[in-house]
């Protein structure tokens, strides 16, 4: 068997680990996140203190629906911290999203006292202030559109915003566990418009239709005439689509009326889950196979060495 060079064996784990950075890479990333630079705080002080013991019990503060609350300290080094997943993610999925905005935010926003992050299915944020008494709204604004837009604006809105309005009275309408609405409707064209609505479910009725209200009005200015488009606030978020982006359907929505997808057209929310998979479990595969390849190489250079060593004696006693 030809045995493999130096050489041979670096350029293979220079391309191992090409391939494991581009699967890496493939995974989605997080979309958006917030460092509010107005106070900061420092290591081990009573706030860095506070803020790890609430972060740490948040992932067990879970009401059942998907929203997380914990706070620890007194005073102005008092930590609040909340987390709310998106109405149709299961449990699994929404404490592994929770884990992983959690360490994410404290990576990217080391020392300030207040954070968010917005994940396609959770948001996190943390503050020395009461996360729910303010009423500043655009403190923590983030908006996504689809490049591509309807030919005639006017036609979708006739058909969007009364759908919009029926969602977000649907989510204002919840109790105190989950304020969610998610349904589809006819759109222009013969398409189909995909929806969903959310607030803080803590927050009063009509502090999520102000809520909602405000994320509607932001469309036609950030997102005017999309194919699809997000606006995600701390309190409330919306977002459509004309493809099914819904992780469980029959969770909170009713059953759909609308015309079932084209023929090999999956939901982005299914390729996420797709490529988050493979890219973890290729990951793993790929840097085996290297390890495996250095410890091969290096146990035949232990063999050969010995054969030296052995030949040498044997010259020796000759």
């Amino acid at each position: 068997m030809r045995m493999l060079t130096g050489n041979t064996v670096l350029l293979l784990c220079h391309i191992l680990i090409y391939l494991s950075n581009f699967l890496i890479k493939a995974q989605p990333p997080y979309p958006f996140y917030v460092c509010q630079n107005d106070t900061t705080y420092i290591p081990n002080s009573p706030y860095s203190t506070n803020l790890a013991t609430a972060l740490s019990s948040l992932p067990t503060t879970n009401t059942g629906n998907g929203y997380f609350n914990s706070s620890a300290g007194q005073g102005s080094d008092r930590a609040n911290a909340v987390c709310l997943c998106r109405g149709d993610v299961e449990r699994s999925m929404c404490l592994g999203c929770l884990r992983d905005a959690i360490f994410r935010l404290r990576v990217v926003c080391p020392n300030q006292r207040e954070a968010v992050i917005y994940y396609e299915f959770c948001l996190l944020k943390y503050s020395n202030a009461t996360l729910l008494g303010n009423n500043d709204m655009t403190r923590d604004v983030y908006r996504m559109q689809n490049q591509n837009t309807f030919p005639d604006k006017t036609q979708l809105y006739g058909f969007l915003n009364p759908f919009m309005d029926k969602l977000r009275d649907k989510a204002a309408a919840g109790n105190s566990l989950l304020k969610f609405g998610m349904e589809d409707t006819p759109g222009p064209r013969s398409s189909t418009i995909y929806g969903l609505t959310q607030c803080i479910p803590v927050i009063t009725k009509a502090q999520c239709d102000e809520c909602l209200v405000n994320a509607i009005n932001q469309l036609p200015l950030c997102c005017d005439g999309s194919l699809g488009a997000l606006v995600l606030m701390a309190r409330c978020n919306i977002r459509y689509e004309t493809y099914e982006f819904y992780i469980n359907p029959a969770i909170h929505s009713p059953p759909s009326v609308s015309q079932s997808s084209p023929s090999g057209k999956k939901s982005s929310s299914t390729r996420t889950i797709i490529i988050v998979t493979i890219s973890a479990v290729g990951a793993i595969v790929i840097v085996s196979i290297c390890i495996f390849i250095v410890l091969i190489r290096r146990k035949n250079i232990l063999v050969k060495k010995g054969e030296i060593k052995i030949l040498v004696s044997s010259l020796t006693s000759n």
